[in-house]
């Protein structure tokens, strides 16, 4: 005699992820070697800002780092996108303050004396905080582009 064997039940695939996020965090799964190896030598103490500005990665094209030094007095750090330090002085770029409104004003970035960083004097209304900008850099033919919110600076 053949006995039919009874098809198993489908699990839900809302009920297994339902599950795994209730589940309790354990430390029980085997960990490897990789999971704690540091971290290659051109990330490390990477992606994080060096001047006391805002960071940001743009496109994977170039890493920046910006900040208001003065209420006006915008800063640009460009890094190449293992995030080692460029001299911008080779470099073009430009910025746009209020990206989203239906007049921005718009402007470029002069390279510093060294060619360490990018410097603007933005005309910035003395009642905005944050000060919404847009900067942008060129690599290529494409240009590299991200918008910061940054707290006016206090004098």
């Amino acid at each position: 005699m053949t006995r039919l064997l009874r098809p198993r039940r489908r699990i839900s695939p809302l009920w297994l992820l339902g599950a795994c996020l209730l589940a309790p965090a354990t430390d029980a799964w085997p960990q490897t070697e990789t999971e704690h190896a540091p971290p290659p030598k051109s990330l490390v103490g990477g992606h994080a800002p060096r001047h006391g500005g805002q960071f940001g990665d743009a496109d994977d094209l170039y890493h920046y780092e910006v900040l208001l030094e003065s209420s006006r007095r915008l800063i640009l750090y460009v890094n190449d996108e293992r995030n080692e330090p460029l001299d911008v002085r080779s470099l073009d770029g430009r910025w746009v303050l209020r990206p989203d409104d239906a007049t921005p004003v718009a402007g470029r970035l002069t390279p510093s004396d060294d060619g360490v960083y990018f410097v603007a004097e933005l005309p910035v209304d003395a009642r905005e905080d944050p000060v919404h900008v847009k900067v942008e850099v060129l690599k290529g033919e494409q240009w590299a582009a991200m918008e910061f919110f940054l707290p006016r600076a206090t004098e």
